[in-house]
């Protein structure tokens, strides 16, 4: 029989860049859904909505790469520097949990673009009611897809995973929604 230690795993060197996949997913769904809704608000032609939002989209995708990256990297020279403190005076240097910033920049930006990518797909409508709706039920779909796959990778329950993210997109969406819905109604 083994023992309890032989079946332990730690996950939380995983939660970095587990963290920046379902950042990544949420923001990317929630921004190509308020792309498509903004967007839409000004121009009717669906070829300048699809470029105009996946022009914007790969922008953002880099942007966001380039955020997590120094964001990381901060993180990561802090714990180094501790690190190097602690063996300075006799302590464990405690090295095993130092972030890649790296790893977590691209799973970020790849994550952002593929799931920001999706809801674009209904770009093809042509009205702007139906395209807002079709975009925001693919998002909320995926939103669920990247909340159970952060569960099954960390090990976390899943509903308690998909609720959150479910809610915090619709929450994004709706906020630019009611944005949208007022500039709409004073004629802007």
């Amino acid at each position: 029989m083994q023992k309890v230690e032989d079946k332990y795993f730690n996950y939380s060197p995983r939660a970095l860049w587990l963290r920046a996949i379902v950042l990544g997913g949420l923001e990317g769904l929630a921004s190509s859904v308020v792309m498509m809704m903004g967007i839409g608000m000004f121009t009717k032609d669906n070829k300048v909505i699809l470029l105009t939002s996946f022009t914007s989209l790969v922008a953002a995708s880099m942007n966001l790469a380039i955020a997590e990256f120094v964001s990381v990297y901060a993180q990561y020279d802090i714990m180094m520097f501790q690190a190097k403190r602690d063996l300075a005076v006799g302590r464990d240097g405690g090295k095993g949990m130092v972030p890649s910033p790296t790893v977590v920049a691209v799973a970020a930006s790849a994550t952002y673009f593929v799931c920001g990518s999706v809801p674009l797909l209904s770009g093809f409508i042509g009205d702007p009611k139906w395209r807002s709706l079709v975009a925001t039920m693919v998002a909320s779909f995926l939103l669920i897809v990247v909340g159970v796959i952060g569960a099954a990778l960390g090990k976390v329950p899943v509903a308690r995973s998909c609720l959150r993210l479910l809610l915090g997109g619709w929450l994004t969406i709706s906020i630019i929604w009611g944005k949208n819905y007022v500039l709409g109604y004073i004629g802007i």
